[in-house]
């Protein structure tokens, strides 16, 4: 067989391979944990017909070889272990993760009300903002300019359970947690004194805000190919660390990428 023919064939081969993963992916689609395969190439031997630097007369060498590459083919297959889409399961307590840590949390980006129906999704969406005497929040969402958005956090209070405050020290720092624990205190009808805010307050000195344990590195490292997805991942376990209280150890949180 002529030698192009065999190259394009091996090109063919490794294709066919990689529809075939595609093919028990696609098939897969509703089998519930199924992680997708994805097909890894490598190229064949290389034949070498003229070394480069070799001689070509008694006085002269050749500054560039020549080397034919002979194909390819399908050396592995790799797991990727990405989350899939959230099913619905009718069970009120299966919240992700990842929701259970922004419940408090209300981004609105801007909206604006020309018709009657963009208007009652102006008054929708500012219903669902807590009340705040300092700000009309129907108003401010449609001045919203492009890029800017309507932040809402769960305020710190002593009513919070330790967890909760944790966490929301966690995503803010000590710096801006001091300064909204304080203005809470202030809006409450809390005394000056009291006990409870001031335990509050004083929380980022007996807690110092600990660090993800996990790095890029470390998933690279676990045998994940470079790209987007890294991140994606390591933003899920820090929801789950942060989510179990950042008790998890880096062990733990590699274990489940698994």
């Amino acid at each position: 067989m002529d030698a192009s023919m065999w190259v394009a064939k091996t090109g063919l081969d490794a294709q066919q391979t990689r529809m075939n993963v595609i093919s028990n992916n696609l098939a897969n689609v509703n089998t519930t944990g199924f992680k997708r395969d994805r097909a890894v190439f490598e190229d064949l031997l290389y034949q070498n017909i003229r070394q480069a630097g070799g001689q070509t007369s008694a006085s002269t060498q050749a500054p560039t070889g020549l080397m034919l590459g002979t194909g390819v083919r399908v050396m592995a297959t790799e797991k990727l272990n990405i989350q899939g889409n959230m099913i619905n399961t009718q069970n009120p307590l299966d919240i992700p993760d990842g929701v259970l840590s922004q419940l408090g949390n209300r981004i609105q980006h801007a909206l604006r009300a020309y018709t009657p129906r963009d208007q009652k999704a102006v008054k929708v969406a500012a219903e669902t903002f807590r009340a705040n005497p300092d700000i009309d929040v129907e108003t401010a969402i449609t001045q919203l300019k492009v890029g800017e958005a309507l932040v809402s956090l769960l305020p710190p209070s002593p009513a919070l359970r330790p967890t909760e405050q944790r966490a929301i020290l966690y995503h803010m720092g000590p710096e801006a947690w001091r300064d909204l624990v304080q203005v809470a205190w202030a809006r409450s009808d809390a005394a000056f004194g009291d006990a409870e805010w001031k335990t509050l307050l004083e929380l980022p000195e007996r807690w110092p805000i600990p660090v993800l344990p996990v790095s890029g590195r470390d998933l690279l490292a676990a045998g994940m190919s470079p790209g987007p997805e890294i991140g994606v991942i390591l933003g899920k376990l820090e929801d789950w660390w942060v989510a179990s209280d950042f008790q998890p150890s880096r062990d733990e949180l590699l274990k489940r990428l698994t």
